[in-house]
């Protein structure tokens, strides 16, 4: 109603007194399950990758513990999260050596309630 954007400020559920995730420009939105994927960095050591989930009805992060599809390729141009809402597939596309780097693509199905979450 307002015509504005509104900071939902979410908190992190998981790990418990953890930093929300640090923005790494990819994200997919699940709609039957309501949940926001992205591959952020580790609150421990902002270096390393972590699997993200925000699920919109608590407005809150869960650290998950899935390993992104390949820690080395988490930052730069040449990567994509897309989601297949008729397979249930979250795509996870990677390239390296810059403009001419060979595409990869890697696959997850992503379950909320069997998922493992990060334990510190």
């Amino acid at each position: 109603k307002s015509k504005s954007w509104q900071n939902l400020a979410p908190r992190v559920a998981n790990p418990p007194n953890a930093e929300v995730p640090v923005c790494m420009r990819e994200a997919v939105y699940l709609p039957d399950s309501d949940l926001l994927i992205t591959i952020g960095s580790a609150p421990e050591n902002h270096i390393d990758s972590a699997f993200w989930v925000y699920r919109l009805d608590e407005n809150a992060w869960y650290r998950m513990k899935i390993p992104p599809a390949n820690l080395t390729e988490r930052i730069g141009q040449n990567r994509a999260l897309v989601y297949d809402p008729h397979n249930q597939l979250i795509f996870h596309v990677l390239g390296t050596g810059g403009d001419q780097g060979k595409a990869r693509v890697f696959a997850l199905r992503y379950q909320h309630r069997e998922a493992p979450l990060f334990a510190p």
